[in-house]
């Protein structure tokens, strides 16, 4: 008798787990304001915590991106620098002469 009884509980048991009670939806439908603080409140430590622990790798990253920015820069103003001191093809020769003469060209 103990036996069918240790089985039946078994079985209720087993039942109740597939077959959740109504009242557990009800409980997980929204958060609470204190378990949204604690939320919060472990998202900004572990932010932190990863900010911490990554700061290496964030100054390897922003000392490389400054120094490829910086060698950009100064090749495209060398860049500049070299173009202006050919004659565009574009440009007239004519009208680059004039621009660039030290005489008044006015009749």
């Amino acid at each position: 008798m103990v036996a069918g009884s240790r089985k039946k509980e078994k079985q209720n048991r087993e039942v109740q787990l597939l077959n959740p009670p109504n009242s557990l939806p009800d409980v997980m439908e929204g958060s609470t304001p204190i378990s949204t603080l604690v939320h919060a409140a472990t998202m900004v430590a572990t932010g932190i915590f990863l900010v911490t622990r990554l700061r290496p790798l964030f100054r390897v990253i922003s000392y490389t991106v400054g120094k490829s920015i910086g060698l950009r820069m100064s090749l495209n103003a060398q860049q500049r620098r070299e173009s202006r001191r050919s004659v565009p093809s574009h440009f007239p020769r004519r009208v680059y002469e004039e621009l660039h003469s030290g005489e008044d060209s006015s009749p």
